[in-house]
């Protein structure tokens, strides 16, 4: 897509793609000055030399409601990664209600990278597991401004190689309801300061911010994590532990549940609600 395209791509499979010789964008380059969504595809099996083996996205592109696997960035150089999906100067909603296992990046982002955002660059709803990357195994935000800033809200980010957030350079990271855990080295990193958490199930060698009480470093106790199931279990201390925002009022989880538990009147930590459910009884 060029830089003025104003597009929309939909319910589309995106496999076996690749580029080379110093490109990016393995499945899709959308690099776009005016709005341009994507959603509801899948990204499978894609490969790019430099950013993006699943899709490259600039400016107001946004994702939606995709599944990223096994997509892979090759070149292991600084400033290149993400495997799955890599956004530069992404603004708005960027990634929203998407899934990203098993992609790769030699150097950075192994789910996806959001890099240099200009203004609030959201990324909700998703889920990062089961990916690779030198660093940042989960997905790796990038500043080069101190005035930027980007929100991660009710993701799960598990079984991430290596570690699971990276945070690095200028700039401010504000973390809400996210769950960041399972991942080997460590869970959340963030050598350049500026890094805040309300409500989040982590355990962090790096230096951060606890801003509430409604943090915790127990484990989420998912509902079945050898099986690579990161719903939560009834017993996770992350259910009814979230702190409510305004956009869950008329929005689902990953699954498509209601944000908001109307027994409970509380959000979830992750990408995942966990509702009870009934018992029937079988009376004569």
């Amino acid at each position: 897509l060029g830089e003025m395209a104003r597009a929309r791509i939909a319910n589309c499979l995106v496999t076996g793609n690749r580029v080379t010789n110093d490109s990016s964008g393995g499945g899709v380059y959308a690099y776009c000055t005016a709005y341009t969504i994507i959603t509801n595809c899948d990204f499978i099996g894609n490969l790019a030399y430099k950013c993006g083996g699943g899709a490259y996205i600039g400016q107001i592109t946004q994702i939606w409601n995709c599944r990223f696997f096994q997509n892979q960035v090759f070149l292991n150089t600084v400033y290149n990664g993400g495997g799955g999906v890599f956004g530069l100067y992404s603004q708005s909603n960027c990634l929203n209600n998407s899934i990203m296992i098993s992609n790769s990046a030699a150097y950075e982002g192994g789910g996806a990278v959001i890099q240099y955002p200009n203004n609030n660059c959201i990324v909700r709803n998703c889920l990062m597991a089961d990916n690779y990357a030198g660093r940042g195994g989960g997905i790796s935000f990038m500043h080069n401004s101190l005035s930027s800033t980007n929100t991660m809200e009710n993701c799960t980010v598990a079984s991430n190689r290596v570690g699971g957030i990276w945070r690095s350079y200028r700039g401010t990271s504000i973390f809400f309801n996210v769950i960041s855990q399972s991942n080997d080295s460590w869970q959340m990193s963030t050598p350049g300061g500026g890094f805040f958490c309300y409500h989040c199930s982590t355990i962090s060698n790096a230096t951060q911010v606890f801003m509430d009480s409604g943090n915790i470093t127990n484990s989420p106790a998912f509902a079945d994590l050898p099986g690579k199931n990161y719903r939560l279990s009834s017993q996770s201390p992350c259910a009814n532990a979230g702190l409510n925002l305004p956009w869950m009022i008329k929005n689902t989880d990953l699954d498509g549940v209601s944000r908001i538990d109307k027994f409970s009147g509380r959000a979830d930590m992750g990408c995942y609600e966990l509702h009870p459910r009934g018992v029937m009884f079988k009376m004569r």
